[in-house]
């Protein structure tokens, strides 16, 4: 399952099954100034329903580090359900909340929570678009295309 780009197939799977209802998303960027930390605090809450009760989807999550992955109430191993950029969800209900927390990345390329250190006035500058991997081929997504 590892990979860090959503198919087309994929997406359209995903977005069959999966209805989002809301997103809760809390960052921690307070040592963003400082370039040896190369990432940040991220837990993100999911409302959502499913189309059919017991199937299975995934989260994006382009991370160094997932720390919990909470499933309804129900915590999951994390070494288990996370590969790479994805984390498995299995035996879903009709109705399901998810809650991730982890360690997101700075990136340097636009997507994402982008970092940019100005050599201009020595500031540095984040911003982002709540991009997450594209289909063809970083805060989790679930619903596509995202």
């Amino acid at each position: 399952m590892s990979n860090q780009n959503l198919r087309r197939d994929e997406a359209a799977t995903r977005s069959a099954l999966i209805t989002t209802h809301s997103y809760d998303v809390s960052l921690d960027v307070r040592q963003a100034a400082d370039p040896d930390v190369a990432g940040y605090t991220s837990r993100s809450v999911i409302n959502f329903s499913a189309g059919e009760p017991g199937s299975s989807t995934f989260l994006d999550f382009i991370s160094s580090q997932v720390h919990s992955v909470f499933l309804n109430g129900k915590g999951l191993p994390v070494a288990d359900v996370v590969d790479g950029s994805r984390i498995r969800l299995d035996n879903l209900q009709a109705e399901n909340q998810v809650t991730v927390t982890g360690t997101a990345l700075y990136s340097t390329s636009g997507e994402g929570m982008h970092r940019f250190f100005d050599p201009a006035d020595g500031q540095c500058y984040l911003y982002t678009q709540y991009e997450p991997p594209t289909p063809a081929g970083s805060s989790p997504t679930l619903s596509s295309p995202t």
